[in-house]
């Protein structure tokens, strides 16, 4: 994403704005299986797992300025939590 001069906003929707222009949009996605995500570093993930197991979750939106995910806990693929490895 290359932003240009200018304040940086982002939509509810997850439109990147650089000084009032569109340059991007933000996908935020969710996986089935949480243990094919790699913990790299300075909260960068890479992914392994197959395409399928990456979906779209239903509803979304995105806040400026907040640093916290909040999500209901839940399991798509029917496994316990307790189970899922720490990534």
């Amino acid at each position: 994403m290359e932003l240009g001069e200018g304040q940086v906003t982002i939509d509810s929707d997850g439109q990147v704005f650089s000084g009032g222009q569109r340059v991007d949009q933000l996908v935020v996605v969710d996986f089935n299986r949480i243990q094919d995500l790699n913990k790299e570093g300075n909260s960068l993930y890479t992914y392994e797992g197959a395409e399928e197991d990456i979906v779209q979750p239903e509803e979304i939106q995105v806040k400026q300025g907040f640093w916290k995910i909040q999500c209901e806990p839940h399991r798509r693929d029917g496994q316990d939590d307790r189970n899922v490895p720490d990534v």
